[in-house]
């Protein structure tokens, strides 16, 4: 099982936090990042409504959940984050897990009609002074996993109908992290490809899972 998880590199940073006043404290942001698109075709300039929630590993109380009016871009992109993520974990469990539920629902003026509703299970690890993270579907199929600049990124390899995505964690998010993790979440690109490639791809693809 250990050889699922990722370490996190900037671990010190957060261990040197727990000791610091809470205003100097820093914690971890999580971003997610998405495509939605109608077989090749992009769903952009699109408003929808989306309603993002944490939950804890049993699935019963809700830990954060808020909803987002948002409008995709001229390239179908949309994001939110969650900052201080990692204060729902258990602090008293070595292993903790939370659920990421998304649902997606189109607006009024919205020419897109569908909707749709995605889940992810995200594992925190203590082992031998070290912290682990992975990032699942709900189907147990692990996302691709791979660092860049003192950032962890989380590409969904086999997308939902209408969605392609995946997950960013981070203490510091940049811009040229963000757009990182949308060239790697896209995959077409050329400099995409040579920044995982540089930076070392780590874990294998998803198996099963949805086309």
């Amino acid at each position: 099982m250990r050889t699922t998880f990722f370490r996190l590199l900037y671990l010190s940073l957060i261990i040197a936090a727990v000791t610091a006043p809470l205003k100097a404290q820093k914690f971890l942001q999580l971003n997610y990042q998405g495509i939605l698109s109608a077989g090749d075709e992009r769903i952009a300039q699109n408003p929808f409504n989306l309603n993002v929630k944490v939950l804890n590993q049993s699935g019963d109380r809700v830990l954060w959940k808020e909803t987002f009016s948002l409008t995709t871009d001229s390239q179908g992109w949309f994001g939110f984050e969650i900052n201080d993520f990692d204060r729902f974990f258990n602090p008293e469990s070595n292993v903790s897990l939370l659920s990421v539920k998304m649902e997606l629902a189109p607006s009024v003026s919205s020419t897109w009609k569908e909707g749709l509703s995605v889940a992810y299970s995200i594992t925190r690890l203590f082992e031998n002074d070290s912290v682990f993270f992975k990032i699942s579907r709900m189907d147990e199929s692990e996302l691709t996993f791979l660092e860049y600049q003192d950032a962890l990124f989380y590409r969904d390899m086999y997308p939902f109908i209408y969605l392609q995505g995946g997950f960013m964690l981070s203490l510091d998010e940049t811009p040229d992290q963000l757009n990182s993790l949308r060239m790697s979440i896209e995959g077409d690109s050329a400099a995409a490809g040579e920044k995982v490639k540089s930076r070392g791809l780590k874990g294998g693809f998803a198996v099963g899972g949805y086309r």
